[in-house]
């Protein structure tokens, strides 16, 4: 479990932090810069078990993930560095919604306690959270992107509004229960499985920088920031397979030329 440790930290480009509050903002930087929430993984049918260390395993062999891996295995290196940590689920609000509905476990959040301050982190939505935030209401300002925080009119949760900018989540409820992984466990045999999960019909992949955000849908790659939004085309299954390597950094371990092929003819 140690040597686990060390490659994810390697992977980080982190030495081991002290388990602090500036411990856990440069992990959660660093893991956001570094790992993309992407579906590939599920179109080249390289699903993990839902197990914490088996996501961290996988992220460290250099494959993306959805916010289950992505959380559940950062959750998992906090853990071991000594962090205090919970996992919450909650509702999506998307574009065209009035507000957050459908299941809890719809998405999964971290709550980690320092030095008696709650933090919220969100490192599996791809296009959120550079840094995590103290529980708390307020406005959120990180780079060019624009959140808050508030307590949920029905009590019970918080409501995380995305920054207008963004294209696919207006906002979150998180619940303020925590939940052992094993309750994302429909949520994770539906979203990889099922012909009806948006994840396994289409491409797509997302990646938080300090200025900006990078999103993959289909065959197009759109970068967020401070400025207009910028809209590349991808022309060919060559210069596809090196906007997921470079853009995303998705090391995509085993992939063939026909592997890339068959990603091109489905995106």
């Amino acid at each position: 479990m140690t040597a686990l440790v060390d490659r994810y930290l390697a992977e980080l480009g982190l030495e081991r932090p002290a388990a602090d509050a500036a411990g856990l903002a440069a992990l959660h930087a660093a893991h956001v810069h570094r790992f993309a929430h992407d579906t590939i993984w599920i179109s080249r049918g390289r699903v993990p078990e839902l197990d914490a260390e088996a996501f961290a395993e996988a992220l460290v062999a250099g494959e993306g993930g959805g916010c289950i891996q992505l959380t559940g295995g950062f959750a998992w290196l906090l853990e071991q560095l000594g962090f205090e940590v919970e996992l919450h689920g909650a509702r999506v609000q998307r574009p065209f919604d009035r507000a957050p509905g459908g299941p809890w476990h719809a998405h999964i959040t971290v709550q980690v306690v320092v030095d008696g301050v709650r933090y919220y982190a969100d490192p599996g939505l791809g296009s959120a959270l550079e840094l995590p935030v103290p529980l708390a209401e307020g406005p959120i300002e990180q780079g060019p992107f624009r959140y808050a925080l508030a307590p949920s009119p029905g009590g019970g949760a918080w409501i995380f509004t995305h920054d207008p900018k963004m294209m696919s989540v207006r906002a979150i409820e998180v619940s303020d229960e925590p939940s052992p992984l094993s309750a994302w466990h429909d949520v994770y045999v539906h979203d990889t499985t099922s012909p009806d999960s948006p994840y396994v019909k289409s491409l797509s992949a997302g990646i938080r920088r300090h200025d900006q955000v990078s999103i993959l849908m289909g065959r197009t790659l759109i970068r967020l920031g401070s400025g207009r939004r910028r809209v590349q085309p991808i022309k060919t299954p060559e210069e596809f397979g090196s906007v997921l390597r470079e853009e995303f950094r998705l090391g995509l371990p085993g992939l063939t030329p026909d592997g890339v092929d068959a990603l091109w003819a489905k995106a």
